[in-house]
């Protein structure tokens, strides 16, 4: 039996995360025993108690064995669980795009197949770089979406974007008229109201700045392959739009493409922008070398001195180096040039905090005195926790902890270091649970969700 066609069969009863079922599962895949891996999933299904956990698990498991069909139903699976959401879309478009466009958009729904979500498909094609596709998509899904819901404000929301970028120039009215059918109190409404604010620019600026301008706004909220387009509009209408050119490869360059030549191409436009320079060190961390990460970000600072965020990004770029001395130095820096501003002493406490440097000395003195200036600051409370933690105060590590959980329970990266004390407090259940969630919520690639991917990996050995 393929364990594909077999998925709908294992609904049973309150799945869990549990390592030695998921591995197994994982090996009998490779080795092609389908019967064998379904028998696994049966068994951990029989006494797991944390379904949606469980069935993420398998599709990065999944993913990792290369069993990018067995990803796909599993996904399936957990949406039947919790219903679709952006994260899910997202995630069932990067594994459709790795299975290739032809891949047929189906879902399991017991013995028959069904189209996918249209909200899903409409995403690929977008990332795929078919905004007509994606349009007819979103345009045919309306007369079945329940008018006012999630579903519908996504669809509008994303209709909107689509005509503004439509080659043949943008509807600016229709897309007026599409984001006011969001309604007020939606998930959607906030995002609306920045793209809205986005719209009203395309009278007064040139189109290319327009565009640009649409661009930023979609980096700010995540939408990496709507940013994409707005910027390859900008470009159509003036290609020496350096800025356009830049962050186009810096889009291109957050979902996994090579934005290289677009960021060159902006730099020969215009060699002493600061902010190209800057995008180039994204570029080049990005893919691993730290050292052309350094010096792009060390020409950006010289050619924008006052910049506290440049100055962190050095200190950040000299820590991946490993010369936390010169890290500790920029990091000092940015909170020279701006004490006021609260990003950059969590920059620097965090520094102190993760990385163990100069606590006795000055650090743990110096994230105490944040906190007693800042109370309510829930990520100055985690580095707090943090460095009670590799002081050897666990007690005290917890309680800050939980200060801010109370705060700000959602952060993946409190939730790591939650994990952490777990571990160290001989509690590996409660440990794997707030591992689980910060992968869920940023994946497993980078971060925090990375660190915690790895202390799951080690909890299974």
């Amino acid at each position: 039996m393929r364990l594909v066609v077999a998925i709908g069969l294992v609904l049973a009863v309150n799945p869990a995360p549990e390592s030695k079922q998921i591995t197994g599962w994982v090996r009998a895949t490779r080795q092609g025993d389908y019967d064998l891996a379904l028998a696994t999933v049966e068994q951990a299904l029989g006494y797991s108690k944390h379904r949606t956990a469980f069935y993420e698990q398998l599709v990065f498991a999944s993913l990792d064995a290369e069993q990018y069909a067995s990803a796909q139903a599993f996904l399936y699976t957990v949406v039947e669980i919790e219903g679709w959401n952006a994260v899910r879309r997202e995630q069932l478009a990067t594994i459709l795009a790795i299975r290739g466009t032809n891949a047929p958009a189906l879902r399991l729904d017991g013995p028959d197949l069904t189209l996918i979500d249209p909200l899903a498909q409409a995403r690929q094609y977008i990332a795929q770089g078919q905004p007509p596709l994606a349009q007819a998509t979103l345009e045919t899904a309306l007369n079945n979406l329940a008018a006012q819901s999630a579903e519908e404000a996504e669809a509008v929301y994303l209709l909107a974007i689509l005509v503004v970028l439509d080659a043949t120039g943008p509807n600016v009215a229709q897309a007026v008229t599409y984001l006011d059918r969001i309604p007020a109190d939606s998930v959607w409404a906030e995002r609306a109201g920045r793209i809205q604010t986005a719209l009203a620019s395309y009278d007064n600026v040139p189109l290319t700045d327009a565009h640009t301008a649409l661009g930023l706004i979609l980096i700010e909220q995540n939408e990496w392959a709507l940013a994409e387009r707005a910027f390859e509009a900008a470009v159509a209408v003036n290609t020496v739009n350096s800025t356009a050119l830049a962050y186009l490869g810096f889009a291109r360059d957050q979902q996994g493409q090579d934005g290289l030549p677009q960021l060159r191409a902006a730099l020969e436009i215009a060699p002493r922008d600061p902010v190209i320079f800057f995008l180039l060190g994204q570029h080049w961390r990005g893919v691993g070398d730290d050292a052309a990460a350094l010096e792009a970000f060390g020409n950006a600072q010289l050619l924008d001195s006052d910049n506290p965020a440049l100055a962190v990004e050095l200190g950040e770029a000299w820590r991946r180096m490993a010369d936390l001395d010169s890290a500790a130095e920029w990091f000092r820096t940015a909170v020279e040039l701006a004490p006021d501003d609260i990003r950059w002493t969590r920059s620097l406490a965090a520094f102190y905090a993760e990385d163990d440097y100069q606590l006795e000395a000055e650090g743990l003195a110096f994230i105490q005195q944040a906190v007693e200036r800042t109370p309510d600051d829930a990520h100055l409370r985690t580095s707090l926790a943090v460095a009670y933690l590799q002081v050897g105060d666990i007690s005290q590590a917890f309680e800050q902890l939980n200060v801010s959980l109370a705060m700000d329970g959602s952060n993946p990266r409190t939730r790591y270091y939650f994990g952490r004390i777990q571990e160290d407090l001989g509690d590996v259940y409660a440990a794997e649970n707030a591992y689980y969630y910060v992968i869920d919520q940023v994946g497993r690639e980078t971060g925090y969700g990375r660190l915690a991917a790895a202390a799951l990996d080690e909890l299974r050995e």
